[in-house]
């Protein structure tokens, strides 16, 4: 029986909100496949689970080289940061970023794989201290706070992509390609893949493939 098996899937906060969850439709459509049982995180600590045998496969932003030792990675898109605020805030008519100083701003922790690109970004801007950051990888605080206040959330545009599109937040024009990097599947190098493996990774290139994303 399936749910004897379970298919162990860590994903990024990123995937989790955007692709993950169309491809555990299309997982489920096939039938006869493992119970998925999902997880999220930082990037290193999946990457850390997966190494160890705690999970199957990651969906994620390719790991730093140390990290991706005894691990195999093929990618399935790339992906941006984006600087989110809600609809009417005040740098929407003026998206510069030289002004980001004077609100709050939601930042990627130090665990967070974006956290280097997100540095990468400030510095080519010319952006020093923002004295009123907080540091958070909770999609549900950044989501509500973002919503209420005046902050600016930098954040990954697959976390936000739907909320973009269904115009609860917006998305400063400001261009952000320093931090563009390749998201895609991790698994064990050794590792033969199983069959419920094989079926899952197949829904997720689906999945990126009806997303449009390349």
């Amino acid at each position: 029986m399936g749910s004897d098996r379970l298919l162990r899937v860590g994903a990024l906060p990123s995937v989790a909100a955007s692709i993950v969850p169309i491809a555990a439709g299309y997982y489920l459509e096939r039938g006869r496949g493992a119970t998925l049982d999902i997880v999220t995180g930082p990037n290193g600590l999946l990457l850390d689970q997966l190494r160890t045998g705690a999970l199957h496969v990651v969906i994620g932003r390719l790991g730093q080289p140390d990290a991706m030792i005894g691990l195999s990675f093929q990618q399935l898109y790339s992906e941006q940061v984006v600087l989110a605020v809600r609809p009417g805030h005040p740098l929407l008519g003026d998206p510069d970023l030289a002004r980001l100083p004077a609100f709050p701003v939601l930042y990627p922790n130090r665990a967070a794989a974006i956290r280097p690109l997100v540095e990468r970004l400030m510095v080519a801007n010319g952006i020093g201290r923002l004295p009123k950051r907080i540091e958070t990888v909770s999609n549900a605080f950044g989501r509500s706070f973002t919503r209420t206040t005046d902050a600016v959330w930098i954040i990954s545009n697959g976390v936000v992509a739907n909320d973009l599109a269904e115009g609860q937040l917006a998305a400063l024009a400001v261009d952000t390609r320093l931090t563009l990097g390749p998201v895609g599947i991790s698994t064990r190098a050794a590792e033969t893949h199983t069959p419920d493996l094989l079926l899952f990774m197949s829904a997720m290139r689906e999945a990126v493939s009806q997303r449009g994303l390349s």
